[in-house]
């Protein structure tokens, strides 16, 4: 039973840092509106939470129920992986660049816009690729 605890308390850990990741990113960094900032960080706690809670309810429902709500959750988390990795290499390849650019980030508008930009792009960038990723999978009949 304790090693059981150990292994879900580091995928909590794991999951909620990844999606503090997402939002600190996509939310906070862009200055997202206040009823759209709210909406956001809803949508990112709801599936933080959601993503270890349906893990082991898959263990618990039958085949048939249980392969349909597979489906979106490994879909989320392939999404997740390539949604980090973007995000993770826009915010190295900025930090490096502010380094040797100049010396230090700019000015807070074109901090702003860069923001925004990044975020953007990686999430419009993810979605391209898992789209395309998820429509290539063969289907089995």
């Amino acid at each position: 039973m304790l090693r059981y605890v150990v292994f879900f308390s580091v995928v909590i850990a794991i999951v909620g840092g990844m999606h503090w990741f997402f939002w600190a990113r996509l939310v906070r960094d862009t200055h997202v509106p206040l009823p759209w900032r709210t909406w956001a960080t809803l949508a990112v706690v709801t599936v933080a939470v959601s993503l270890p809670l349906s893990l082991v309810g898959m263990r618990r429902l039958p085949g048939a129920l249980s392969r349909l709500l597979a489906w979106p959750i490994f879909v989320w988390i392939g999404f997740m992986f390539l949604l980090f990795l973007t995000l993770l290499a826009a915010r190295l390849a900025i930090t490096v660049w502010w380094r040797v650019a100049g010396p230090g980030p700019p000015d807070p508008a074109r901090r702003l816009l860069l923001a925004r930009a990044l975020s953007s792009g990686a999430t419009i960038g993810t979605a391209v690729v898992g789209a395309l990723a998820v429509t290539a999978i063969p289907r089995s009949t």
